[in-house]
């Protein structure tokens, strides 16, 4: 499939168009929707502000995406995206619901999860990561932010941790 016209399925709850051709996706009409998996398209864009139900996004491998804004999203609980090399910017700065964040394996220097209090586990190894505050991220209980270029790393007030990967980094600190 390389094109999809979904603007009349206005009551679409879920959507599964992975592993196509997909270069684009127009999904401001489903306003319903509450999964998408879009994975292994050459997306280039995606507009998911009508979407104020999501709550599963599956992007993983979407190698053209330069940028995903789910800072209206505010349902959403899991997001997997690794696998996304092209992928330099992730709004989820307004997504309080967030438990699963994947975003692995992506040019972003920078990620702000500080809005994500539910958030328990977080991959974004093999990324150009600088830093990683998780100070308000106090449900988190695993962490694997290797292959990064993060400088320190402050975990005094994530209690709940299980478990820490972060190996390959520029730290000279880790709290």
């Amino acid at each position: 499939i390389k094109w999809v016209d979904l603007s009349k399925n206005t009551e679409l709850i879920h959507l599964h168009v992975g592993t196509n051709f997909l270069t684009s996706l127009d999904v401001t009409n489903n306003t319903k929707l509450k999964k998408l998996y879009i994975n292994r398209n050459p997306i280039l864009e995606i507009d998911l502000s009508k979407c104020p139900d999501l709550e599963w996004l599956y992007y993983h491998d979407c190698t053209e995406l330069k940028t995903l804004d789910l800072s209206k999203n505010h349902k959403l609980t899991y997001v997997q995206g690794s696998f996304s090399y092209t992928l330099e910017s992730l709004n989820v700065s307004n997504n309080p619901a967030l438990e699963f964040l994947d975003c692995g394996y992506s040019l972003m220097t920078s990620l702000d999860i500080s809005s994500c209090t539910a958030l328990k586990y977080i991959y974004c190894a093999y990324s150009k990561l600088q830093s990683l505050d998780v100070s308000k991220n106090t449900a988190l209980e695993e962490l694997n932010c290797y292959a990064n270029e993060i400088t320190s790393l402050d975990l005094s007030k994530n209690t709940a941790l299980t478990s820490v990967s972060c190996f390959e980094n520029r730290m000279s600190s880790l709290d």
